[in-house]
């Protein structure tokens, strides 16, 4: 990640990306973002390795 990010309401279902050298792939999506109003916020993601037999299918 580039940076500290913070993820908010509304963020949830948007994308993680990993850059691969020459291109961004898409690993992972958000599933909550604890929001800006807490002192150390928590984020929760899904990575997509665990689905692609379900998304392929």
């Amino acid at each position: 990640m580039f940076g500290k990010q913070i993820l908010i309401l509304g963020d949830s279902g948007g994308p993680i990306l990993q850059w691969k050298g020459t291109y961004w792939e898409q690993v992972g999506i958000t599933s909550y973002g604890g929001g800006c109003h807490h002192s150390d916020p928590l984020s929760i993601f899904t990575r997509l390795t665990y689905y692609f037999d379900w998304i392929e299918s």
